[in-house]
Formats: structure tokens, sequence, C-alpha cells
């Protein structure tokens, strides 16, 4: 398995696009609410074939909070630049799941990483950072803590930068509108699990052991056959802080494409 070092930037319409690589497999990655283009880097850099990771402009404010035109948009560009393979995160595989109910766009497949299939956050505790200076960061350190708990410090605190240069005191807008309830998480849940047994499109779900929303050991929803459930260690950010890994899950399952 080898990718090329070849990278370029590019805009369409409020879009960033961030191209890793050259040739096929062609593939997009679009991220969810705790999202900056930057947590895809690692991943895209290991994986062969062409990687365009979009960036999500209601985040930082180019785009009116509209899901129906994000989404729109997403398909848009994945039929310009000839994609066939989605890559979401976290809620973005909801946006990644309306993707594949399109009829305007063809994907042979779609990879969903760490998506939410448990809504039964009580019991789950992150990794205390409370030793670190993270006041300047507000509201983001407080989410944002409980879905890195496989991060080192160091990690953890370039994270942080990175997400609040892009987004500073935009985070707490975007949370607002785009943070499901717990009633609304349940639904959105239940949706995802009836969506991945309609559609026809072959999935590959990875699943951090360590995530919040992993649903536990033997409580995983069934899915029919064109569902590849994959679950590793680590936590929400899994594609970020073991890229290597999740690189080698995906491309291995391209090929039986």
């Amino acid at each position: 398995m080898k990718a090329s070092k070849e990278y370029r930037e590019s805009q369409y319409d409020r879009f960033t696009i961030s191209e890793y690589g050259t040739g096929s497999p062609r593939r997009i990655c679009v991220g969810g609410l705790a999202y900056s283009p930057g947590d895809y880097k690692a991943l895209a850099s290991k994986l062969p074939g062409t990687t365009y990771v979009v960036d999500n402009p209601m985040h930082t404010g180019m785009m009116d909070w509209n899901l129906e035109e994000l989404r729109s948009k997403y398909i848009e560009i994945m039929n310009m630049l000839g994609c066939s393979i989605v890559v979401g995160h976290s809620l973005g595989c909801l946006d990644t799941i309306e993707m594949c109910k399109s009829s305007t766009v063809r994907i042979k497949g779609a990879v969903l990483l760490t998506p939410p299939l448990n809504d039964d956050l009580r019991h789950n505790k992150g990794v205390s950072k409370q030793q670190l200076n993270t006041e300047q960061f507000g509201m983001l350190d407080t989410v944002i803590g409980e879905l890195c708990r496989d991060m080192s410090d160091e990690e953890y605190l370039a994270f942080l930068l990175e997400h609040y240069t892009l987004y500073g005191h935009r985070i707490k807008v975007n949370y607002k509108k785009g943070m499901p309830k717990p009633e609304q998480l349940t639904h959105l849940i239940d949706l995802l699990v009836k969506d991945m047994h309609r559609l026809r499109t072959k999935f590959l779900a990875i699943l951090g052991t360590e995530d919040i929303w992993y649903p536990g050991a033997g409580q995983c929803p069934t899915f029919p056959e064109n569902v590849r459930i994959q679950a590793v260690q680590g936590a929400h950010y899994i594609h970020r802080i073991h890229a290597a890994k999740i690189a080698e899950l995906i491309f291995d399952w391209e090929q039986k494409l």
C-alpha cells in the first residue's frame, strides 16, 4: 500500500478542498460537528489514490446553517471530482448516509468513522485533562475532552489549538445549532441503522472501542451483508490518532468493492 505525497488546495464556491495523492481510487472526506479538515490530514496522506478533504463552510460562517444545502453541495463536489467513495466522521456519517440516498450521484462505497451508535452517554467519562492549561479554549475543551481520551497531552493541545484557530467564538454557535438533544440523538441513531439496512451501498463502519458512541462489545446492531463492522482500539478521532491502521482497513475494503 503506497500513497503519493502530492498535495494541492483549491476553492469551489464557499468550500475549501484539500487534495492528497493522485490516481484511483478517488474518495471524498466530510466531517462532523467538532471538525477541522486537519483531522483527516494523517489519514489522507497515507491512503493510496486521491483523497479530497472538504471543509464545512457552515462552521466558519461562510454559509447559512442548512444541512440540505450542505449535502447537496457535497454531492455536487463529489460529481465534479469524479469520486465514487465517501468517507464521513461522527455526525458527518449522517451526511454520508443522506448522500448515499441521493439519485444524483453514484456512490460505490461509504466509510463511516465512529458513527453515533450509542445514545446512553451517562457512564462514559473521558480521561481528565484538568492538569492542562486549557482555559483559553473554553467550551471547546469542555465538549471535546470526552472524545479525545486516547490522545497524549501534546496531541490534545495541538488538536484544541487547530480547532480554536479555525472557529474561535463560532464554536458556541456551531454547537448550539448542530448538537442534537438526547431524544434527537436516539431518533438519528434509529434512522441511521434503518437506512443502512435499506440501502444497497457497501458500507465500512469503523468503531473506536474507547469512543463514547461505541455501543459496547456484543451490543452493536445487526447489519446485512453489505455492511462491514470493524472495531479498533481508540476513541472518537481514530483517523487522526491511528491513521495508519485506519488507512489499511479502508484500502483493504476498497479492493473488494
